[in-house]
């Protein structure tokens, strides 16, 4: 189920779109994208912040198995679901299925760890006091694997002691901080999870450059354990010479993601396969991969192509341009204030994606895009996590907004607001021209078999 804390700025790593709220106001409603974004250094790195989730969602071996991990999840959702779109939850699933469910549902938890400690919200004088590796033996793409998780041992000023598990999300946030503090050194964020991993770099060594932690957090996460990676390169950089070391692992990852980069491709087809003939979702599915092959492109050259703009531990403003005009931001919505049911009272800004030769429609692939964004909400609100099961969508009694309903004047968002805020899946079987939500539920139904 879907509960988003209060934010200033948000990227739905399942929806490839930035969220940026009106604390955060980077773009005025008649904005001109990369014009605007450069005025301010704090704009400009709150942005990349944001960027750099997407970046790696699109370029790392950790996301491109997330987002596997998550098709699979909606080839049992589908099972569940009727012609107009609602589901039964877990009824229609039978014991091997919903085995299938809890098993990928903690692999997706297993991957990612946590956000922040659960046992106390005391950060101060926050220090590591040990480190625990646990071995598990989880199925992934119907494949038995073993997998270690990292936990640290971590203690505050009252000394109370509380584990907390370094995964995807805990290296990818502290990634993305510290690449805003080299445009604007005065950002500031909570520790958790934001700080997390310059402990464990203090913890590890005496003296280090912020360049270094930047190539290392980013080599971790082109790992396909980037927790367990992070601490293996950490405990030989304590041995080593950094800058030779560094040289070393650099290679390594590069002959690792090339020796990969066939299989990545491969796993891509069969998502393509998965969703062929399912409308606006197979388009989004064909523009990533075409970002895969880029990306892969882009590591062959160099593994580290993204941390270009600070090398020399300096800030080189047009270096990250050419990062942006290499891989094209994804969807922004800028929020402004106001109430939430006025009709378009935000404002979705998108950047100068080509139009790729493939597409031969009369929509662009940012619309491909939100459409599966929408459809990975969809899944994603009628999933109960510590459940690891599906809700009756009959049975959801929480906000389950569209992500689109600020910015909309659709005539379905103007004659039934309330179904678009708290059950968007509704729509389909009523509207006859699909609205970005509705084209992901159609997309979702007819049964989806395994990749």
């Amino acid at each position: 189920m879907r509960h988003r804390k209060n934010y200033l700025a948000l990227y739905y790593p399942e929806g490839f779109c930035i969220r940026l709220s009106p604390d955060i106001a980077v773009f005025p409603k008649d904005a001109d994208g990369m014009e605007v974004i450069t005025k301010s250094k704090e704009n400009l790195s709150v942005f990349t912040h944001e960027y750099w989730y997407y970046l790696m969602n699109c370029t790392t071996l950790s996301r491109y198995r997330d987002l596997s991990l998550l098709i699979n999840i909606l080839s049992l959702f589908t099972h569940t679901l009727d012609k107009k779109g609602f589901s039964s939850g877990v009824s229609e699933l039978d014991d091997t299925q919903m085995s299938t469910l809890s098993n990928l549902v903690q692999t997706y938890n297993c991957f990612n760890g946590d956000t922040e400690p659960r046992a106390t919200d005391n950060y101060n004088g926050i220090k590591i006091k040990g480190l625990k590796t646990l071995n598990h033996k989880i199925s992934f793409l119907q494949h038995e694997i073993d997998y270690e998780t990292i936990h640290l041992l971590l203690s505050n000023s009252d000394d109370f002691r509380f584990y907390f598990h370094v995964g995807n999300i805990a290296i990818e946030e502290s990634l993305a901080y510290n690449i805003e503090k080299c445009i604007y050194p005065d950002a500031d964020a909570p520790f958790f999870p934001y700080y997390n991993c310059n402990l464990l770099f203090d913890h590890y060594l005496d003296d280090y450059s912020n360049l270094t932690l930047l190539k290392v957090l980013t080599i971790a996460l082109l790992s396909s354990n980037p927790a367990k990676s992070l601490i293996q390169i950490l405990q030989d950089l304590s041995e080593n010479d950094h800058e030779d070391y560094l040289k070393t692992i650099v290679k390594k990852t590069r002959d690792n993601y090339i020796n990969k980069s066939d299989l990545i491709i491969a796993d891509i087809d069969n998502l393509l396969t998965v969703y062929k003939d399912r409308g606006m979702p197979y388009y989004a599915i064909k523009y990533l991969k075409d970002l895969v092959i880029k990306a892969i492109a882009l590591r062959k050259v160099d593994p580290l192509f993204e941390l270009k703009p600070f090398e020399d531990n300096a800030f080189s403003k047009s270096e990250l341009m050419k990062l942006f005009r290499a891989i094209p931001p994804c969807d922004v919505i800028q929020e402004f204030e106001g109430n939430n049911h006025e009709l378009e009272k935000d404002s979705i800004f998108t950047f100068n994606f080509e139009k790729p030769s493939w597409n031969e429609s009369k929509y662009q692939v940012s619309e491909f895009l939100r459409s599966l964004h929408c459809q990975f909400e969809y899944i994603l609100n009628h999933l109960d996590l510590p459940k690891s099961a599906f809700c009756k969508s009959e049975e959801i009694k929480y906000d389950c907004e569209c992500p689109y309903f600020t910015t909309c004047n659709l005539k379905s968002r103007i004659d039934e607001p309330e179904i678009c805020k708290n059950e968007p899946w509704a729509h389909f079987h009523k509207q006859e021209k699909k609205c970005w939500y509705s084209s992901g539920v159609a997309g979702s139904l007819g049964t989806i078999e395994f990749i």
